[in-house]
Protein backbone atom coordinates (compact mmCIF):
# COMPACT_ATOMS: atom_id res chain seq x y z
CA UNK A 1 0.00 0.00 0.00
CA UNK A 2 1.03 3.40 -0.51
CA UNK A 3 -0.47 6.23 1.52
CA UNK A 4 -0.35 10.08 0.92
CA UNK A 5 -0.17 9.95 5.17
CA UNK A 6 3.39 7.85 4.95
CA UNK A 7 6.84 8.31 3.74
CA UNK A 8 7.18 4.22 2.91
CA UNK A 9 4.97 1.70 1.63
CA UNK A 10 3.13 -0.85 3.97
CA UNK A 11 1.76 -4.24 4.01
CA UNK A 12 -2.18 -5.19 3.95
CA UNK A 13 -4.33 -8.02 3.42
CA UNK A 14 -6.62 -7.67 0.20
CA UNK A 15 -9.56 -7.38 2.65
CA UNK A 16 -8.33 -4.32 4.82
CA UNK A 17 -6.91 -2.24 2.16
CA UNK A 18 -9.59 0.08 1.94
CA UNK A 19 -11.90 -0.61 4.29
CA UNK A 20 -13.87 2.36 5.99
CA UNK A 21 -16.83 1.33 8.39
CA UNK A 22 -20.48 3.03 8.64
CA UNK A 23 -19.39 5.30 5.73
CA UNK A 24 -22.64 5.21 3.90
CA UNK A 25 -24.85 4.49 7.01
CA UNK A 26 -28.29 6.50 6.90
CA UNK A 27 -29.18 8.46 9.93
CA UNK A 28 -32.62 9.25 10.67
CA UNK A 29 -34.16 11.84 13.18
CA UNK A 30 -37.00 10.41 15.82
CA UNK A 31 -38.31 12.43 18.48
CA UNK A 32 -37.48 10.25 21.74
CA UNK A 33 -40.39 10.01 24.70
CA UNK A 34 -38.96 13.62 26.35
CA UNK A 35 -39.57 15.52 23.31
CA UNK A 36 -35.87 15.22 22.19
CA UNK A 37 -34.34 13.91 18.63
CA UNK A 38 -32.93 10.38 18.74
CA UNK A 39 -31.10 9.32 15.63
CA UNK A 40 -31.45 5.90 14.42
CA UNK A 41 -28.93 4.26 11.96
CA UNK A 42 -30.27 1.89 8.87
CA UNK A 43 -28.07 0.51 5.94
CA UNK A 44 -30.32 1.24 3.39
CA UNK A 45 -27.64 2.95 1.29
CA UNK A 46 -25.02 0.38 2.07
CA UNK A 47 -27.70 -2.35 0.65
CA UNK A 48 -28.27 -0.24 -2.17
CA UNK A 49 -24.88 -0.49 -3.31
CA UNK A 50 -23.99 -4.34 -2.29
CA UNK A 51 -26.86 -5.03 -4.86
CA UNK A 52 -25.21 -3.28 -7.41
CA UNK A 53 -21.98 -4.91 -6.43
CA UNK A 54 -23.46 -8.60 -6.24
CA UNK A 55 -25.05 -8.23 -9.39
CA UNK A 56 -22.04 -6.86 -11.08
CA UNK A 57 -19.68 -9.77 -10.17
CA UNK A 58 -20.21 -12.20 -12.43
CA UNK A 59 -20.00 -9.75 -15.23
CA UNK A 60 -16.71 -8.40 -14.12
CA UNK A 61 -15.43 -12.22 -13.79
CA UNK A 62 -16.96 -12.49 -17.14
CA UNK A 63 -14.99 -9.64 -18.77
CA UNK A 64 -11.62 -10.87 -16.71
CA UNK A 65 -11.69 -14.18 -18.65
CA UNK A 66 -12.71 -13.21 -21.96
CA UNK A 67 -9.43 -10.58 -21.61
CA UNK A 68 -7.30 -12.80 -20.65
CA UNK A 69 -7.89 -15.29 -23.41
CA UNK A 70 -7.23 -12.10 -25.60
CA UNK A 71 -11.24 -12.50 -26.63
CA UNK A 72 -13.51 -9.07 -26.44
CA UNK A 73 -16.74 -10.56 -24.32
CA UNK A 74 -20.11 -10.86 -26.32
CA UNK A 75 -22.47 -9.45 -23.06
CA UNK A 76 -26.09 -9.18 -23.41
CA UNK A 77 -27.96 -6.12 -22.39
CA UNK A 78 -28.45 -6.94 -19.79
CA UNK A 79 -25.06 -7.77 -18.52
CA UNK A 80 -24.14 -4.46 -19.86
CA UNK A 81 -26.09 -2.49 -18.02
CA UNK A 82 -24.75 -4.00 -14.84
CA UNK A 83 -21.25 -3.54 -14.96
CA UNK A 84 -22.41 0.02 -16.57
CA UNK A 85 -24.26 0.55 -12.81
CA UNK A 86 -21.30 -0.74 -10.79
CA UNK A 87 -18.42 1.60 -13.09
CA UNK A 88 -21.42 4.68 -12.49
CA UNK A 89 -21.48 3.43 -8.82
CA UNK A 90 -17.60 3.54 -8.53
CA UNK A 91 -17.39 7.17 -10.14
CA UNK A 92 -19.56 8.84 -7.48
CA UNK A 93 -19.39 5.95 -4.13
CA UNK A 94 -15.60 7.42 -3.08
CA UNK A 95 -15.28 10.34 -0.44
CA UNK A 96 -12.11 11.68 -3.00
CA UNK A 97 -14.81 10.92 -5.96
CA UNK A 98 -17.52 13.31 -4.46
CA UNK A 99 -14.34 15.96 -3.82
CA UNK A 100 -13.82 16.37 -6.91
CA UNK A 101 -16.89 16.57 -8.68
CA UNK A 102 -18.14 19.44 -5.60
CA UNK A 103 -15.11 21.00 -5.82
CA UNK A 104 -15.92 23.93 -8.18
CA UNK A 105 -19.67 23.94 -6.03
CA UNK A 106 -20.92 25.78 -2.66
CA UNK A 107 -19.69 24.28 0.21
CA UNK A 108 -22.13 22.57 2.05
CA UNK A 109 -22.99 24.43 5.27
CA UNK A 110 -23.65 27.46 3.02
CA UNK A 111 -25.81 25.24 1.19
CA UNK A 112 -27.57 24.21 4.73
CA UNK A 113 -27.40 27.76 5.61
CA UNK A 114 -29.66 28.46 2.70
CA UNK A 115 -32.05 25.99 2.98
CA UNK A 116 -32.41 25.74 7.03
CA UNK A 117 -32.83 30.40 6.49
CA UNK A 118 -35.14 30.37 3.58
CA UNK A 119 -37.53 27.45 5.06
CA UNK A 120 -37.59 29.38 8.64
CA UNK A 121 -38.28 32.94 6.31
CA UNK A 122 -41.56 30.71 5.01
CA UNK A 123 -42.77 30.30 8.50
CA UNK A 124 -42.28 33.95 9.65
CA UNK A 125 -39.19 32.46 11.95
CA UNK A 126 -36.54 34.82 12.88
CA UNK A 127 -32.99 33.25 12.00
CA UNK A 128 -29.33 34.55 13.32
CA UNK A 129 -26.80 34.71 10.57
CA UNK A 130 -24.60 31.77 9.30
CA UNK A 131 -21.82 32.74 11.98
CA UNK A 132 -24.02 32.55 14.94
CA UNK A 133 -25.69 29.49 13.75
CA UNK A 134 -22.61 27.31 13.87
CA UNK A 135 -21.45 28.15 16.66
CA UNK A 136 -24.11 25.95 18.68
CA UNK A 137 -22.89 22.53 18.05
CA UNK A 138 -25.96 20.90 17.96
CA UNK A 139 -25.99 22.87 14.80
CA UNK A 140 -23.12 22.01 12.92
CA UNK A 141 -23.48 18.00 14.57
CA UNK A 142 -26.70 17.88 12.37
CA UNK A 143 -25.85 19.96 9.40
CA UNK A 144 -22.75 16.90 9.40
CA UNK A 145 -25.59 14.59 9.68
CA UNK A 146 -27.49 16.24 6.61
CA UNK A 147 -24.29 16.00 4.92
CA UNK A 148 -23.54 12.70 5.70
CA UNK A 149 -27.01 11.36 4.20
CA UNK A 150 -26.80 13.42 1.18
CA UNK A 151 -23.46 11.75 0.09
CA UNK A 152 -24.58 8.50 0.69
CA UNK A 153 -27.69 8.96 -1.29
CA UNK A 154 -25.69 10.19 -4.42
CA UNK A 155 -23.02 7.78 -3.89
CA UNK A 156 -26.03 4.45 -3.56
CA UNK A 157 -27.52 6.99 -6.47
CA UNK A 158 -30.92 6.44 -4.77
CA UNK A 159 -32.63 9.86 -5.87
CA UNK A 160 -35.21 9.95 -8.90
CA UNK A 161 -32.57 12.10 -11.10
CA UNK A 162 -29.34 9.88 -9.61
CA UNK A 163 -32.01 6.85 -11.23
CA UNK A 164 -32.80 8.79 -14.70
CA UNK A 165 -29.15 9.73 -15.30
CA UNK A 166 -28.01 5.84 -14.71
CA UNK A 167 -30.72 5.42 -17.51
CA UNK A 168 -29.10 7.53 -19.92
CA UNK A 169 -25.41 6.42 -18.99
CA UNK A 170 -26.69 3.16 -19.56
CA UNK A 171 -27.84 4.08 -23.09
CA UNK A 172 -25.49 5.78 -24.66
CA UNK A 173 -22.01 4.49 -23.46
CA UNK A 174 -20.17 1.12 -24.58
CA UNK A 175 -17.23 -0.80 -22.63
CA UNK A 176 -13.23 -0.48 -23.09
CA UNK A 177 -11.49 -3.44 -21.98
CA UNK A 178 -7.40 -2.85 -21.49
CA UNK A 179 -5.75 -6.01 -20.53
CA UNK A 180 -1.86 -6.07 -19.65
CA UNK A 181 -0.14 -9.03 -21.73
CA UNK A 182 3.72 -7.88 -21.13
CA UNK A 183 5.25 -10.42 -17.97
CA UNK A 184 5.80 -7.93 -15.09
CA UNK A 185 3.54 -5.58 -15.74
CA UNK A 186 0.31 -4.71 -13.57
CA UNK A 187 -2.66 -1.93 -12.40
CA UNK A 188 -2.40 -0.80 -9.07
CA UNK A 189 -5.66 0.13 -7.47
CA UNK A 190 -6.76 3.27 -6.12
CA UNK A 191 -9.00 4.54 -3.17
CA UNK A 192 -10.36 7.38 -5.65
CA UNK A 193 -11.86 4.40 -7.41
CA UNK A 194 -11.00 5.97 -11.51
CA UNK A 195 -7.86 6.75 -12.56
CA UNK A 196 -9.00 9.61 -14.99
CA UNK A 197 -6.09 9.64 -17.54
CA UNK A 198 -6.43 13.32 -19.50
CA UNK A 199 -3.78 12.64 -22.57
CA UNK A 200 -3.10 10.36 -24.39
CA UNK A 201 -2.20 7.44 -24.53
CA UNK A 202 -4.15 5.80 -22.09
CA UNK A 203 -6.73 9.00 -22.08
CA UNK A 204 -10.49 8.36 -20.59
CA UNK A 205 -11.52 7.16 -16.97
CA UNK A 206 -10.03 3.77 -16.18
CA UNK A 207 -11.21 1.25 -13.20
CA UNK A 208 -8.72 -1.58 -13.27
CA UNK A 209 -10.99 -4.26 -12.32
CA UNK A 210 -8.17 -7.35 -11.49
CA UNK A 211 -4.06 -6.60 -11.54
CA UNK A 212 -4.17 -6.94 -15.40
CA UNK A 213 -7.55 -6.05 -16.46
CA UNK A 214 -9.00 -2.30 -16.71
CA UNK A 215 -12.44 -0.95 -18.07
CA UNK A 216 -13.79 2.44 -19.30
CA UNK A 217 -16.37 3.59 -21.01
CA UNK A 218 -16.58 4.52 -24.97
CA UNK A 219 -18.81 6.65 -26.91
CA UNK A 220 -20.49 3.50 -29.08
CA UNK A 221 -23.25 2.10 -26.90
CA UNK A 222 -23.54 -1.77 -27.03
CA UNK A 223 -20.43 -2.35 -27.99
CA UNK A 224 -17.25 -4.00 -26.45
CA UNK A 225 -13.51 -3.26 -27.76
CA UNK A 226 -10.62 -4.47 -26.13
CA UNK A 227 -6.93 -3.33 -26.27
CA UNK A 228 -4.21 -5.48 -25.25
CA UNK A 229 -0.99 -4.04 -23.42
CA UNK A 230 1.99 -5.78 -24.59
CA UNK A 231 5.86 -3.77 -23.90
CA UNK A 232 4.93 -1.57 -26.39
CA UNK A 233 2.52 0.10 -24.62
CA UNK A 234 4.24 0.57 -21.48
CA UNK A 235 3.37 4.31 -21.48
CA UNK A 236 -0.23 3.77 -21.39
CA UNK A 237 -0.01 1.00 -17.89
CA UNK A 238 2.43 4.01 -16.80
CA UNK A 239 -0.09 6.80 -17.43
CA UNK A 240 -2.96 4.82 -15.51
CA UNK A 241 -1.07 3.75 -12.99
CA UNK A 242 0.61 7.35 -12.11
CA UNK A 243 -2.95 8.79 -12.40
CA UNK A 244 -4.41 6.26 -10.09
CA UNK A 245 -1.99 6.98 -6.96
CA UNK A 246 -2.20 11.17 -7.85
CA UNK A 247 -5.24 10.87 -7.04
CA UNK A 248 -6.07 8.70 -4.53
CA UNK A 249 -5.53 9.15 -0.57
CA UNK A 250 -4.12 5.33 -0.77
CA UNK A 251 -3.26 3.04 -3.78
CA UNK A 252 -2.44 -0.60 -3.48
CA UNK A 253 -0.01 -2.27 -5.89
CA UNK A 254 1.21 -6.50 -6.13
CA UNK A 255 5.49 -5.33 -4.94
CA UNK A 256 6.55 -2.82 -3.15
CA UNK A 257 8.96 -1.52 -5.44
CA UNK A 258 6.11 -0.11 -8.02
CA UNK A 259 4.33 1.09 -4.85
CA UNK A 260 7.49 3.21 -3.43
CA UNK A 261 8.47 4.29 -7.54
CA UNK A 262 4.95 5.59 -7.81
CA UNK A 263 5.19 7.34 -4.46
CA UNK A 264 7.97 9.10 -5.43
CA UNK A 265 6.51 9.77 -8.53
CA UNK A 266 3.49 11.77 -7.02
CA UNK A 267 5.37 12.89 -3.70
CA UNK A 268 4.10 16.71 -3.92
Amino acid sequence: MGSRRRNTPYVSSPSNAFVKKRLYMKSTPRTSHDGGIKWEESTEYEDALARIESAAAPVIRRIIESARRGECPKLPSPMRDRWKLFYLAMARRTPESQQRVTADKKPFPDIFYDVTSNLAAEHGVDFPDQASLYEDWRVVKLMMRVKANVDASFAAGTTPDARMQAERFCKSHGLSIAAITAPKRSFVIGSHGLAIVGRAPGKGCWLPIAHDVAIAVSTQPQRESLLLLNRSRDLMIRKINQASATQSERFAGPSERLVQRLMTMTAG
